[in-house]
């Protein structure tokens, strides 16, 4: 019997592991805890860098549940396609965030905080309802959202720079990763740039939006590296438009390692 009641155990405490571990990827927790790091590092406001966190931690599980069966054809290793979560408990913990981001803005009595808050909460519900399906509306709402991730710790002109930046980058992260989900989101019914203009004058757009980063970068004094990322992107979306899947691949690889420098040059600035 004791070894029998120990078997249960840990094998109830694998798969509360396994369902902490499905949540985290569901709220996309690196992504949700960096926005909130680089809002801090802006001012160091903890109210509204836990609001940010937590709506975008919520948007994300949300988008989800109502992405499941597009997931089941893209990624069907994600915990609800896979069987790891609920959708129950997948909306229980959106709404548990969702409470929570309302709560941190209004602990930080700031307007624009709470204005930014409503703002993302709204275009959250709204992005997974129906925006997602209109051809590059759901790209454009990404780009707002990067936007938001300085403008929460600042209103400063600082912030307002790293936005503009943040925003051309974000849009392009997203139209590759409309590359990479052609298939399933085609099977799907969704028209995304790609679906309809092809990959290969997809990717050319994404290197024109890398062109276009450039001239921000220089025109609002930002960080020199940045024209170095846009410089690569440019680079690399072109050849990516000749090596098909590899360097498709390669290419959204690519966004999430300078994704990551992005963050540690908006600490640093």
């Amino acid at each position: 019997m004791g070894e029998i009641s120990s078997g249960l155990l840990q094998r109830r405490a694998s798969v509360g592991l396994a369902e902490i571990l499905g949540l985290a990827k569901c709220a996309r927790l690196t992504t949700a805890i960096v926005a909130g790091a680089v809002a801090y590092a802006m001012t160091p406001d903890a109210g509204a860098a836990l609001a940010l966190s937590l709506v975008l931690a919520g948007a994300f599980a949300f988008n989800d549940v109502i992405d499941r069966d597009a997931d089941a054809l893209n990624v069907p290793a994600r915990p609800i396609p896979s069987g790891v979560l609920s959708v129950r408990a997948v909306l229980t913990f959106a709404v548990v965030c969702d409470t929570g981001a309302i709560a941190a803005a209004v602990s930080t009595r700031s307007e624009r905080v709470q204005l930014l808050t409503a703002l993302l909460l709204a275009l959250g519900f709204a992005y997974s309802l129906a925006l997602e399906r209109v051809f590059l509306v759901k790209n454009l709402i990404m780009g707002f959202v990067g936007a938001c991730v300085p403008l929460m710790g600042s209103g400063s002109i600082a912030a307002r720079s790293l936005a503009a930046a943040t925003t051309i980058f974000i849009l392009q992260k997203e139209i590759v990763a409309d590359v990479f989900d052609r298939a399933g989101d085609e099977q799907m019914g969704l028209r995304t740039l790609p679906i309809v203009l092809g990959v290969r004058p997809t990717l050319l757009i994404v290197a024109a939006l890398n062109v276009a980063l450039i001239v921000t970068v220089a025109g609002l004094r930002l960080p020199l590296v940045m024209t170095g990322v846009g410089l690569v992107n440019v680079v690399a979306s072109i050849l990516a438009a000749f090596r098909a899947e590899r360097g498709i691949r390669a290419l959204l690889t690519l966004q999430k390692v300078f994704l990551m420098t992005g963050v540690v040059l908006a600490w640093r600035a």
